[in-house]
């Protein structure tokens, strides 16, 4: 009896699913960011996904489906990054802030910085990030918990309420980094002095 899909698919064939995947969210992003959100076409998005224009428009019927789908994966990669990360107590807790940073946010930092069109890109994910929570919690507003959580465990903070405050200052500081840092060491080196700073008004 067959216990589980992985049972069937290698996982050899799971990680180059994964590869192709992360391969493609990095191809529709740069697609996106060369033309803009408004400019960009599903001929455009079609060559990203390294498929023909009609093949796109039955997977998705419209550019404002591809990008919800493009969010979706960040966020989900986010979030997973971010888990992950935390999860890691053999790292100082600066270390799996960062690293956690930089899953969410750090990774897409050269492709935005050499976009004229990066702060229409991030008005616009966050406006389908929204609209994908479908009311129910951001994926801003889940890893700002996700830290509040592991700030308490840590003992950095005495309570959540602490904590969500403490995440919201390192998360708004990220989202200024992304549109004024050039590229993404630089993101690396000044989300790090924040969260020491942060972490070290305990």
């Amino acid at each position: 009896m067959i216990s589980s899909w992985t049972d069937i698919v290698s996982i050899d064939t799971i990680q180059n699913m994964t590869t192709k995947t992360e391969n493609t969210v990095i191809e529709v992003l740069k697609t996106f960011a060369q033309y803009g959100y408004r400019k960009t076409s599903m001929a455009n998005l079609g060559d990203a996904f390294g498929i023909s224009r009609q093949a796109l428009y039955k997977r998705f019927r419209s550019k404002e489906l591809v990008f919800d789908w493009l969010i979706s994966e960040i966020n989900a990669y986010a979030l997973s990054g971010i888990t992950e990360a935390l999860a890691d107590t053999s790292k100082p807790m600066t270390e799996r802030l960062v690293q956690g940073f930089d899953c969410w946010t750090g990774r897409y930092i050269n492709i935005l910085r050499s976009s004229p069109h990066s702060a229409e890109l991030m008005d616009s994910g966050i406006s389908a990030a929204r609209s994908i929570a479908e009311g129910g919690p951001t994926i801003a507003e889940k890893i700002r918990m996700l830290i509040a959580r592991e700030l308490v465990i840590e003992g950095i903070t005495t309570d959540l309420a602490e904590g969500e405050r403490y995440a919201f200052v390192m998360y708004m500081a990220s989202k200024g980094l992304t549109l004024s840092v050039p590229d993404r060491d630089m993101y690396l080196e000044k989300i790090t002095e924040v969260v020491q700073t942060v972490i070290d008004k305990k």
